[in-house]
């Protein structure tokens, strides 16, 4: 047991000194000594009132690296946040600006990701479609239902000032609307996004339960979310469940601390974590390294109304943003608009920023990222072929039903028979909604994953059900009711003409 027992020096998880106190934290000056002390006396008062979280420390990493709890918690004397608290000045939530002192690699990769903008998606069109059916707080802009994945901007209890209002403990008492959550793209108190607690649940925060499918299944499961239920009803995962998780020749070794890498650790099956992240090694012998961005190795965007390739845009500062096939892809060193959310208060904020660009990085090459992946256990023609089905399968969906039914909707639309106002537009947006947000989601991602029930039952069969039976009837009902059933019925018939 480590309780109460530290040395003196900090070493952080990768080997690091943690001299989060002599430079990042310098208006504390406080010693390892004092370290030592602040953390002894939170283990003691802990272990009376939530004993678990204690016990969860001394079974990680971090407890094994002396890394304790105040070295996480400990707060600058200007953060607003931060309190007094048993002699300790303190803060309760912790964002990856913290894990960065650490971690600095992996928080600049989670940072430029689709994980860490999760939240913004709650200001776009689809949060206005949430919001609509599934706020229990009114018009507040964040709730429950969808902030405990895509994350809240946290906010905070305020007096008739402006000041916060803080509990019996000292601690700034959070408005409930917006805080506990977890969600990947969370909006901290100090302007960072993301939440490292999101994968890695704390206080274990442990590496291996973040590599395991359930992990993924919290966020990444139900109707406009399928990746989950496409992985468990595919090859890959049935090999994963029948496989052992320990150690040896067949197993997964899934509970493996640090780096755990396809074709050195372990053979059997790969997980979401595996494809989308992990590091494997190469048939040369060489290791390609785990990456925390998450779409580094997506060359198709599968969640929107009609897919496309995309190519990503990396800047002379790190960040990233994707460009849809289409639009005008920037030259390298050239300047492009750089559009992003940002901390405003209490909400999010729209700005554009023009930023240099370092690299461009096409479709291809990020299809080619993937299908290294898959590399380490199949051979190079049947990875081809697979990812020539996928294509295929996406332009299926994009061709004989998105864009004709989007060409349907932007007819009306001009007509002045649909205001393109989401649900506000009765049954004929419901079952728009439900061909690509739902069936359309479920038929891509399965062709993504190879899980026959997904692509066909849950997606194609669906999409092609509603298209032909309700949603082509309500447009030609539309239509009629507006005096303009002839011009639809000739539009109607040659769609379902075209093979």
């Amino acid at each position: 047991m480590l309780r109460g027992k530290f040395i003196v020096a900090l070493i952080c998880v990768f080997g690091l000194t943690c001299s989060v106190f002599a430079t990042t934290k310098e208006s504390m000056k406080v010693s390892s000594e004092d370290v030592v002390d602040k953390s002894n006396k939170c283990i003691t008062c802990h272990l009376k009132e939530d004993k678990s979280i204690v016990t969860q420390w001394e079974n990680s990493t971090h407890s094994v690296e002396q890394v304790s709890c105040y070295t996480c918690h400990a707060a600058k004397s200007d953060d607003p946040i931060g309190y007094e608290h048993e002699g300790a000045f303190i803060k309760t939530i912790i964002s990856p600006n913290d894990c960065a002192f650490c971690h600095s690699k992996i928080v600049q990769e989670t940072t430029a990701s689709k994980h860490a903008s999760a939240a913004s998606v709650m200001y776009s069109n689809d949060g206005t479609l949430a919001s609509m059916v599934a706020s229990p707080h009114g018009d507040k802009k964040e709730f429950a239902s969808c902030t405990e994945c895509h994350g809240s901007v946290i906010a905070f209890e305020k007096d008739k000032e402006g000041k916060f209002v803080h509990n019996k403990a000292g601690a700034p008492i959070t408005d409930f609307s917006t805080w506990p959550n977890s969600g990947a793209g969370r909006v901290n108190p100090d302007g960072s996004v993301g939440s490292c607690n999101s994968c890695h649940s704390g206080h274990n925060f442990s590496a291996s339960r973040a590599r395991q499918p359930e992990n993924c299944a919290k966020c990444h499961s139900g109707d406009d979310h399928p990746q989950a239920g496409a992985y468990d009803s595919s090859k890959h995962a049935i090999a994963y469940a029948s496989s052992p998780k320990g150690e040896g020749n067949s197993g997964m070794n899934i509970y493996k601390k640090g780096e755990w890498t396809l074709a050195a650790d372990y053979n059997e099956a790969p997980t979401c974590a595996t494809c989308h992240m992990g590091s494997y090694r190469k048939s040369t012998g060489g290791v390609v390294k785990a990456t925390h961005n998450v779409g580094d190795r997506i060359a198709w965007s599968l969640k929107d109304e009609v897919s496309k390739k995309r190519t990503r845009v990396v800047f002379t500062d790190k960040t990233m943003t994707d460009i849809n096939d289409g639009d005008k892809i920037p030259e390298v060193e050239e300047e492009y608009e750089y559009v992003n959310f940002v901390k405003d208060g209490d909400k999010m904020k729209k700005i554009a920023t023009l930023k240099e660009v370092a690299k461009i990085i096409t479709p291809e090459k990020r299809q080619e990222a993937m299908k290294g992946v898959c590399a380490s256990c199949h051979s190079s023609s049947r990875v081809d072929n697979f990812y020539k089905q996928f294509d295929a399968s996406v332009n299926t969906y994009n061709e004989k039903y998105a864009k004709p039914a989007l060409a349907l909707l932007e007819e009306l639309k001009k007509d002045g028979l649909y205001k393109d106002k989401g649900f506000e537009d009765g049954e004929l947006a419901y079952l728009w909604f439900g061909i690509w947000h739902k069936a359309g989601k479920a038929a891509r991602n399965g062709a993504a994953m190879q899980s026959p029930r997904y692509e066909y039952w849950e997606g194609f069969h669906e999409v092609s059900r509603i298209f032909y039976s309700q949603f082509l009837p309500k447009v030609q009902e539309v239509a009629n009711a507006g005096k303009q059933g002839a011009k639809y019925k000739k539009l109607i018939n040659a769609i379902k003409a075209k093979k």
